[in-house]
């Protein structure tokens, strides 16, 4: 297997707009069958989704809260927090969004940036993050990307978006 190279840039940008998706049925139809999965057992907002490409059943699902960590879901039953371990302290990440790699790894966005308080101070509204990490779930392990530590880069306070491109033997990884 040719070996990879991660890359990583960080990319400013504002927008305003939730997440969209279309389906087939009806949209009244579609209402009508939602059904609320949780995660319930924790307080603040979950940001981001993460179906595990590495399950062929597609029921093992990841849910990044902003103010709760990670939690992973397997087959449909209850969700289960993911305890976060940094430096042999267990820490609880602001989760802002989350992408699958093609390793099956999960990279995850801490922070969130995009409260409007109409002005005032946002560091109040929205967690600060704690940069860039990478979540190997066959392990069990959160790794730092170590050029988005906050303390010496602090524009990675705050991560609201990642998306990743394979190319040429490159992994591109956009935040």
């Amino acid at each position: 297997m040719k070996s990879k190279k991660l890359l990583f840039g960080l990319i400013v940008a504002a927008f305003v707009g939730g997440a969209g998706f279309a389906s087939a049925q009806p949209k009244a139809n579609y209402q009508n069958n939602l059904i609320e999965i949780g995660p319930d057992n924790i307080a603040g907002r979950i940001r981001s989704i993460v179906v595990d490409n590495a399950d062929p059943s597609h029921t093992t699902l990841y849910a990044g809260g902003v103010a709760g960590g990670l939690f992973k879901m397997t087959n449909h039953s209850s969700w289960q927090y993911v305890p976060c371990t940094i430096n042999g302290r267990q820490v609880s990440l602001p989760i802002s969004c989350m992408i699958q790699l093609p390793n099956n790894n999960i990279l995850i966005g801490t922070g969130e940036g995009i409260v409007d308080n109409h002005g005032i101070n946002n560091d109040r509204m929205s967690p600060k993050g704690r940069g860039l990490y990478v979540y190997n779930p066959q392990e069990g392990s959160f790794t730092l990307v170590n050029v988005t530590n906050p303390t010496y880069h602090p524009e990675w306070s705050y991560i609201n978006s990642l998306a990743a491109l394979e190319r040429d033997g490159y992994l591109f990884v956009y935040a």
